[in-house]
C-alpha cells in the first residue's frame, strides 16, 4: 500500500505517460489513482467532458489561490470570516467550491487580507 499525505491508502495506482522531452529518450510518468486515470482517458475521448473538466479545474485553482493568500496573510478561516462579516463555513466553501463567487465578495476577501483584486481577460 502507498500512504498519501492525507493518511488515506491507495490499493491500486496507475502510471500515465505524459511524454518525453523533445529529442530525448526519457519519458515523464505520473502516478495517479485509477479514478483519476479514467478521467484523464475520458478527457482525450470526449471534448465536452474535457471542457467541463477544465472549467472545474480552473474553479478549483481559484479556491487554492484564496486559501494560500489567506494563509500568507496569517488568517484563519474564522478570522477572515469575522473581517468580511460571514461565517467560517462560507469561507471554507469559497476555498473548496468557488463556483458562484461574485466580484464584490472576492473584493471583500482581498481587502480583508490586505490585498488588491486584479481581474484580467485573456
Amino acid at each position: 500500500m502507498i500512504s498519501g499525505k492525507s493518511g488515506c491508502f491507495l490499493r491500486e495506482i496507475s502510471f500515465v505517460c505524459l511524454g518525453g522531452w523533445k529529442g530525448a529518450a526519457s519519458w515523464f510518468w505520473l502516478m495517479v489513482s485509477p479514478k483519476r486515470h479514467k478521467k484523464l482517458l475520458r478527457r482525450k475521448r470526449d471534448p465536452e467532458f474535457a471542457d467541463a473538466y477544465e472549467e472545474e479545474r480552473r474553479e478549483w485553482e481559484l479556491g487554492q489561490v484564496l486559501a494560500k493568500a489567506r494563509e500568507r496573510a496569517g488568517l484563519t478561516q474564522e478570522a477572515l470570516a469575522r473581517k468580511i462579516g460571514t461565517t467560517r463555513s462560507a469561507v471554507c466553501r469559497y476555498e473548496r467550491q468557488p463556483t458562484n463567487l461574485t466580484l464584490s465578495t472576492l473584493e471583500k476577501v482581498a481587502r480583508a487580507m490586505g490585498r488588491k483584486l486584479v481581474v484580467k481577460l485573456a
